[in-house]
């Protein structure tokens, strides 16, 4: 699945019964807001080093869980 592909990701993801958590396709928070919105995924592989740094990496674990999506962490 290609990086920015987020339909994909969604289609994949109502496709099976496991949940499907992004992680290539999370880089900031306006991925996180379309992830949500378009329910792409059930979950967030925030790693660090990716996301930006500590501070954006929890507003976007506060946007995954409001939202009830999974979150992991990474940071590498």
């Amino acid at each position: 699945m290609a990086k920015a592909d987020f339909a994909g990701l969604k289609q994949v993801s109502e496709a099976i019964q496991i949940p499907v958590i992004a992680d290539e396709s999370l880089c900031n928070e306006d991925d996180a807001r379309r992830l949500i919105d378009l329910k792409a995924c059930r979950g967030f592989n925030i790693r660090l080093s990716k996301c930006g740094g500590l501070g954006t990496a929890t507003r976007i674990s506060k946007m995954a869980e409001k939202s009830g999506f999974y979150v992991s962490w990474g940071v590498r």
